[in-house]
């Protein structure tokens, strides 16, 4: 029992090294968009925005479902876990009542409120920069005149 216990840790940690990975991904391919739009000296023509903005909402909503997915597995994991807590075997195993204290806290609720809203500001940031891009230059050119 014990050691199913410690297996199931082990998929608590490595599901949980895939969401740290998909925040990462998530984060690196808006500052590449945002460092791409700042580092193109012409404005974007309509196609190229329209392009831009039919990639990126693919990118953010398979981004939000497969972090939602992960933080589902991660959670059916812990609560796999918590269930041993008044087990004989581990009545006294910190990680048992962690765990039971994480799904106590409803971490999975707030989890999940943190990753829809990082992705509804990133995706305002990336659509403003997006369509904003030509009157950013226009605006900078008729300062340099």
């Amino acid at each position: 029992m014990l050691s199913e216990l410690y297996s199931l840790t082990e998929l608590a940690s490595m599901v949980g090294g895939r969401i740290d990975a998909l925040w990462g991904f998530f984060i690196s391919i808006h500052l590449a968009i945002l460092g791409g739009i700042v580092y193109v000296d012409r404005p974007l023509s309509i196609v190229e925005k329209s392009v831009a903005l039919l990639l990126y909402f693919g990118f953010a909503v398979a981004s939000y479902y497969a972090l939602s997915v992960q933080q589902d597995l991660f959670n059916a994991n812990i609560q796999q876990i918590a269930s041993y807590k008044n087990s004989p075997c581990c009545e006294e195993n910190a990680l048992t009542h962690f765990y039971a204290n994480m799904l106590d806290s409803n971490y999975r609720d707030k989890a999940r409120i943190v990753a829809l809203i990082a992705h509804i500001v990133a995706t305002l940031v990336i659509v403003g920069s997006i369509v904003s891009d030509k009157l950013r230059t226009q605006s900078q050119t008729q300062k340099g005149e």
